[in-house]
């Protein structure tokens, strides 16, 4: 799977949250923390030589064990630091951030701690870059820990937001601010006008997305965004039409209500 800006497509077991956490391996191995579940995917899995290429940025490898950076190898196998970056990694239930967020001094975004992150049940927006990143017509994101200025009054409170604005927020902020962000199940809690704006955020990114989906509403809206699609089942492939017979989850419902 090569490009900076990824959807992938498929049924379940298909193998979409084993890539995720595959990439997550690698980029958590590069950046010194281990930010997969080892449930998904762990360090043995990896039989044959691997890589995950970005278009415009660095090559990771994988080759005999061993994750390759800029010409050196490091174990991939417990925790080292070979590389400085943001990685998001976002759940339909959570959300983790590894690195360094350079717009932020602090955490950018916190929940309430979850042996596996963030929720989104209790939601703080602490850096002002990621209160401005999801500032948007459609909500106006309470940031409740420094002064906001002279607009603070028109601002929505965290509380009164429902989950898949929460989880917006997130998102969003991750497209804004992150070096990489990975997403699961991206179109949980999403209305289909927010998933319009996270997708208008994907496409935008300077970041590098992989972000995994059971609705081919998204991944329509995301190729008419350029976002580079593929169907994973065992295997990839480039999606480059819109053939119903590719969505057969959705095809079978359809057909069902002719």
């Amino acid at each position: 799977v090569e490009g900076d800006r990824v959807l992938l497509y498929g049924p379940n077991g298909g193998g979409k949250s084993t890539l995720i956490h595959a990439v997550a391996l690698i980029l958590g191995a590069a950046l010194g923390v281990r930010a997969h579940d080892e449930n998904v995917i762990s360090e043995g899995d990896f039989r044959d030589d691997t890589y995950v290429r970005f278009e415009d940025f660095d090559v990771f490898e994988v080759r005999g064990r061993q994750l390759w950076w800029r010409g050196r190898a490091y174990p991939v196998a417990g925790l080292l630091k070979a590389a400085e970056f943001s990685l998001w990694h976002i759940t339909e239930s959570h959300f983790a951030i590894y690195g360094r967020v350079p717009q932020c001094l602090g955490t950018p975004i916190e929940g309430a701690p979850s042996a596996a992150g963030y929720s989104y049940s209790d939601l703080r927006v602490l850096c002002p870059a990621a209160a401005e990143a999801v500032r948007l017509p459609l909500f106006e994101v309470y940031y409740d820990v420094a002064d906001v200025g002279e607009e603070e009054e028109r601002w929505m409170p965290l509380s009164r937001l429902s989950y898949g604005q929460r989880r917006a927020i997130v998102l969003l902020a991750a497209l804004k601010l992150g070096d990489y962000v990975l997403v699961e199940n991206l179109e949980v809690g999403l209305h289909p006008d927010l998933l319009e704006l996270v997708l208008d955020g994907v496409a935008a990114s300077r970041g590098k997305v992989i972000a995994e989906t059971h609705s081919a509403v998204a991944v329509k809206l995301a190729m008419a965004r350029r976002v580079q699609a593929y169907y994973v089942d065992g295997s990839s492939r480039p999606i480059d039409t819109l053939d119903i017979g590719q969505f057969p989850r959705e095809a079978s419902v359809y057909s069902s209500l002719i």
